[in-house]
């Protein structure tokens, strides 16, 4: 099965406005090229250009004519047709990861397993089976999807590099009072469902994995803005 590619990246970024063009004014383009995903994650995690401002469209646009990507959004679950996702897209995020949390350790009470029971069966309804091989992106501002194993509630996760970041910068806090911001870029071992929460003019282009995978941290870089983690999923338990 074909993936989502994440390799070969190719920035154009221009330096000049319509009129230094008119004047003669005009300054040479910056090119900013990436081999892979995770080198275009390391960059970011140092960017000191705010160049994040301007590779976001450019990237949006990659993804939106990936054929691969098009499929999935043709063939997801419509959020109409869905009960449980909605409802942790809009303001139940937390309250869903806290009833995963509690039914890993046995202690759920009878309506936090009926919320992990029903997104649990939505995700594994999904037409969407995410193939091992890809790459998708994670932000976050502690090391618990390495450091609990399995990690115990589901991952939310995105083929765009920028909305990781911007997720790890916004769950760091303001001056990172919740934790160092983390990018993971997480390549997966083994297939997985997941439900696509591209809907409408959404930029998410989110994948929500299931829960209890295993995620393996295989190299950290420090960064002046964030760290960048290079993990693989390689178990379901």
């Amino acid at each position: 099965m074909t993936t989502v590619s994440q390799e070969n990246w190719h920035f154009r970024i221009s330096n000049s406005s319509a009129v230094d063009r008119l004047l003669g004014t005009d300054k040479p383009d910056t090119i900013l090229e990436f081999a892979s995903a995770g080198d275009l994650v390391q960059h970011l995690g140092n960017d000191h250009n705010d160049d994040f401002i301007r590779l976001h469209s450019p990237i949006d646009e990659r993804l939106d004519a990936d054929p691969v990507s098009q499929g999935w959004a043709q063939r997801r679950t419509l959020l109409k047709d869905l009960k449980h996702f909605p409802r942790y897209r809009r303001n139940e995020y937390d309250r869903y990861h806290a009833a995963a949390r509690a039914a890993s350790s046995g202690t759920a009470d009878s309506s936090q397993a009926s919320m992990v029971g029903g997104l649990d069966e939505e995700i594994e309804n999904s037409r969407i089976l995410v193939p091992a091989g890809q790459v998708l992106f994670h932000g976050r501002a502690n090391d618990d999807l390495t450091a609990l194993q399995p990690y115990p509630t589901y991952i939310s996760t995105s083929l765009h590099p920028i909305i990781a970041r911007n997720s790890a910068f916004r769950r760091a806090g303001e001056n990172s009072k919740n934790g160092q911001p983390r990018v993971f870029v997480l390549a997966l071992k083994l297939p997985l469902p997941a439900l696509w929460g591209q809907a409408g003019k959404s930029c998410e282009y989110e994948l929500l994995l299931p829960r209890n995978l295993f995620v393996e941290e295989r190299e950290r870089h420090a960064g002046s803005k964030y760290e960048t983690i290079f993990a693989d999923v390689t178990v379901r338990k």
